[in-house]
Parts: structure tokens; C-alpha cells; sequence
């Protein structure tokens, strides 16, 4: 009896839906290496151009989609101690727009 409930046990945990979770975060990775393979200029070229438009020091930089265009979003925390969020577009390298947080 001890033996079937073990095996119940070990056959319910891998089946379990959290391997799913699994595949999930898969996909969120391959959806960020495709948004990057479109990007026309870089991450670092991005952080350089939000730095010299916003100076400060950069807290986080990520590419995501904004609406239908394809950005770079920059945190940085200005040399006034507020943070900012730059948006670069990733095709023109040019400044989307600029947010104090």
C-alpha cells in the first residue's frame, strides 16, 4: 500500500502543470530574442544616446514594444535624484520620449 501511494505520489508531481510554467518563460525568452533580432541599433547605442539626452546614471534598460514601434526603454536616475524613463526608438536610434517617474 505504502509502495502504490509513493508511486501515485511521484507520478502526480511530474505531471504536475508547473512544467508549464516551465515552457512559459521559454516562449517570454525567444519573444525578446525575435523583438532584438529586429532592432536596428543596439542596447548600448540606445543607453548612450538616453544618457547624453537625460544624464544620470542608468538603472535598467530593456526592448519592448510600445504600441506598433519598437523601443528601448531606459531608467535612469538623474544627476537630480528623480528618476527618468527615456524611450529610444530601436530603428532611428532617435528619442520617442522622455518621462520623470
Amino acid at each position: 500500500m505504502k509502495r502504490s501511494i509513493l508511486i501515485v505520489s511521484m507520478v502526480l508531481l511530474w505531471v504536475n502543470p508547473s512544467w508549464a510554467l516551465f515552457d512559459m518563460f521559454t516562449d517570454d525568452e525567444q519573444n525578446k530574442r525575435d523583438l532584438s533580432a529586429t532592432a536596428e541599433i543596439t542596447l548600448q547605442k540606445a543607453v548612450i544616446h538616453a544618457v547624453n539626452e537625460k544624464p544620470g546614471k542608468v538603472v535598467e534598460a530593456e526592448l519592448e514594444k510600445e504600441g506598433d514601434r519598437l523601443v528601448y526603454e531606459v531608467e535612469i536616475l538623474g544627476d537630480d535624484g528623480k528618476f527618468y524613463e527615456v524611450y529610444i526608438d530601436a530603428k532611428s536610434g532617435k528619442t520617442v520620449k522622455m518621462e520623470k517617474d
